[in-house]
């Protein structure tokens, strides 16, 4: 498909936005009505962008002060930007594919008030988000130990990623750390601040973020939808005329793999999220299940015994173990009524038992030359070979 092609198929679908803003990932577009929002990445979906989405809504849905996000799909378009002195996209952007985007609520007010609001009530956002993880600049002392946002590192609350809501201050976008990041490097960290949450807000956090209908659209997409070139196609045009290929609307990966299109990037972003759905159910495993009798459905068979999937998890359960353990001493102050939480678990050793040690073939240590000679003398000795005869030799013949 050549430029005038991609040009022309734009121009006759009728979708057209109009740009009213942007951020640092995403340009902001007027909805379909008055009261939305559109927000489309300005680059191929990261990998990390539909776990945040999950995180966000998620966050919203247990009553943190988030304003969540919908996924759509859009189909091929043109976007206009009319300030281009106060926006980095230029005059008319061309999307010939299909977009992942995303619709919010359109905010009360401007950002000029929000400061003013805070500082009316006395309270800061990032304290309701983080509780006493924030700055606490109002001297509060209703802050909660532990939070959901807290637990995925949740920063970038600045102004501009705040917006006024029903009168209330929220969140409109942020960031979050990823699950899996969360648990790489044989961490213990997400179990741990998993267990730290109230059991019913942990329990419907890992509900909501591992609800994979929220993109079902991504993982159904027919990408027979879009007219594209072959991988191989972009491959020698990336290399002799990397510029059209952009042109054309592919655009390049966060690693610098191969240009792709943008429901291409997002399936792989999807690929990512099914990862860190992967990683919170078995972070969330060990807290429900700290024996973890369950560890079979996180181990892959075809690993080694001392592998990540055996005495790893172990540890992470020992690790999370005694942090509840010490938890308990200081609620309770007494160690009779501590439980089953005692950090070692009696019997989680049996669950992973050591590897059985490996019984070796006896090897032959055949008899001194002196010895052999005497016996054949005497007819007792053969050279039969020692495996076929239980490791002695042979009787003669």
């Amino acid at each position: 498909m050549g430029a005038f092609d991609t040009a022309w198929l734009v121009l006759k679908n009728e979708r057209e936005l109009r740009q009213i803003g942007e951020g640092g990932y995403r340009a902001v577009y007027a909805g379909d009505n008055k009261n939305e929002v559109i927000k489309v990445p300005r680059s191929p979906t990261y990998d990390f962008e539909l776990s945040h989405n999950a995180l966000m809504n998620a966050f919203a849905q247990l009553g943190y002060p988030v304003e969540p996000e919908k996924l759509q799909i859009l189909p091929p378009h043109r976007a206009i930007n009319p300030n281009t002195a106060d926006m980095a996209m230029a005059p008319v952007t061309v999307r010939p594919f299909h977009p992942p985007a995303y619709t919010q609520r359109r905010m009360d007010s401007g950002r000029h008030s929000i400061g003013e609001m805070m500082d009316y009530d006395e309270r800061d956002i990032q304290d309701d988000l983080l509780g006493v993880h924030g700055y606490n600049l109002y001297g509060r002392k209703d802050l909660r130990d532990n939070t959901s946002p807290a637990a995925f590192n949740m920063s970038d609350l600045k102004n501009r990623n705040l917006g006024v809501f029903d009168g209330k201050v929220k969140a409109l976008d942020a960031l979050t750390r990823r699950p899996t990041k969360l648990m790489e490097s044989h961490s213990v960290t997400l179990p741990h601040r998993l267990a730290d949450l109230p059991e019913e807000e942990r329990r419907s956090l890992v509900n909501l973020f591992t609800d994979k209908s929220q993109f079902q659209d991504i993982a159904d997409f027919d990408f027979s939808r879009d007219d594209t070139m072959s991988i191989g196609e972009r491959k020698k045009m990336r290399e002799s005329d990397p510029r059209k290929l952009r042109d054309l609307g592919y655009r390049m990966g966060f690693r610098g793999t191969h240009y792709r299109t943008p429901m291409e990037a997002a399936h792989d972003a999807y690929a990512a999220y099914l990862q860190d759905v992967r990683a919170m159910q078995l972070a969330n495993s060990i807290v429900e299940d700290p024996y973890q009798t369950r560890i079979d459905e996180f181990v892959d068979p075809n690993e080694e015994v001392e592998s990540l999937s055996s005495f790893d998890e172990r540890a992470r359960a020992m690790k999370l173990g005694q942090a509840r353990r010490e938890v308990a001493l200081q609620n309770t102050g007494d160690m009779d009524k501590i439980g089953p939480t005692f950090p070692y678990y009696p019997g989680l050793e049996t669950l992973f038992p050591p590897p059985r040690p490996q019984v070796e073939a006896p090897q032959y240590n055949p008899l001194d030359v002196d010895e052999r000679r005497r016996l054949r003398l005497l007819g007792l000795y053969t050279d039969t070979d020692y495996s076929e005869n239980g490791g002695g030799p042979a009787p003669a013949a």
